[in-house]
C-alpha cells in the first residue's frame, strides 16, 4: 500500500481542500520508496523509506512537512488540471520499456490520511512506469526534483555529523544537479545549508557552496549577509 506522508488534517475553516500526491516504489534504488502530498494552501509533505514498506516492515520513514513555493503548487495543479485530474490510463503500453519505478498520482478533494486514503471519497489516481503524456512527464520531473532536494539535505545532515570532508563533493553535485534543474524547493533544505555555510570547521569550498545553493534558494546566509564569505 502507498504511505502517503499526512497533511494536517484540516484547514483552519475546516473546509475540504484540493491535494496532489506522487507515489514512487523502486526496490533497489535509494530511497526505494518516496511520496511527496501538496495541497491548494501551499502545505506540503515529503516521506522517504530507504526500504519498500510493507505491513511486517513499516521501516524508519523520513518525513519532513514544508511549504511549498507558490511557483511551484500553481504548477502542479495547472498540470494536474491538463491531465484530467489523473481520470484514465496514462501508462506507455506501446512497447516494453525499461523499468524506471512504479509511480503513482493522486488528486482528491479533502484531507489525506497515512497510507493514502482520503477522508470524503473524491478521488482519482493514475499508475505508470512511464508516460509520452507531456502533463504527466512535468508532473513526475516535478517531484523527482522535489525529492532531490530532499535527498541532498538528509545527505548533508549526515555528512556534517559523520564525514565533514565529504560534504564539498555532496555540495558539488548538488550545484551541479541545481544547474541542470533537477532541484527545486531549495528553501525546503536552507537550515541545514545555513550551518554548513556559518560553520567554520567546514571547508571554506564547501562553504562557498553551500552560500550558492543558498542564493539560488532565495536565503543567503547570515554570513554571507556579513559579508563574512
Amino acid at each position: 500500500a502507498a504511505q502517503t506522508p499526512n497533511l494536517d488534517p484540516n484547514t483552519p475553516d475546516n473546509k475540504p481542500v484540493p491535494n496532489v500526491t506522487f507515489d514512487f516504489v523502486f526496490p533497489g534504488v535509494t530511497p526505494a520508496h518516496y511520496a511527496i502530498a501538496v495541497d491548494s494552501t501551499r502545505r506540503a509533505a515529503y516521506r522517504a523509506d530507504d526500504l519498500p514498506p510493507t505491513e511486517k516492515n513499516p521501516g524508519e520513514p523520513y518525513i519532513e512537512k514544508f511549504t511549498i513555493s507558490d511557483a511551484t503548487r500553481t504548477r502542479i495543479f495547472e498540470l494536474t488540471k491538463q491531465a484530467n485530474y489523473f481520470k484514465g490510463k496514462y501508462d506507455y503500453t506501446k512497447s516494453r520499456i525499461a523499468n524506471t519505478g512504479t509511480k503513482t498520482l493522486t488528486y482528491s478533494e479533502g484531507p489525506i490520511e497515512p497510507f493514502g486514503h482520503p477522508t470524503n471519497g473524491v478521488r482519482s489516481e493514475t499508475v505508470y512506469n512511464w508516460s509520452e503524456n507531456p502533463a504527466i512527464q512535468q508532473l513526475t520531473q516535478i517531484f523527482e526534483a522535489i525529492s532531490n532536494t530532499f535527498e541532498l539535505g538528509r545527505k548533508l545532515n549526515h555528512l556534517r555529523r559523520f564525514d565533514k570532508l565529504g560534504l564539498d563533493e555532496a555540495l558539488k553535485q548538488g550545484e551541479e544537479m541545481a544547474k541542470d534543474n533537477r532541484l527545486l524547493e531549495l528553501q525546503a533544505i536552507a537550515p541545514v545549508l545555513q550551518q554548513v555555510a556559518n560553520d567554520y570547521d567546514v571547508m571554506h569550498i564547501a562553504r562557498q557552496r553551500a552560500e550558492h545553493l543558498l542564493k539560488l534558494a532565495g536565503t543567503p546566509s547570515a554570513a554571507s549577509q556579513a559579508g563574512g564569505l
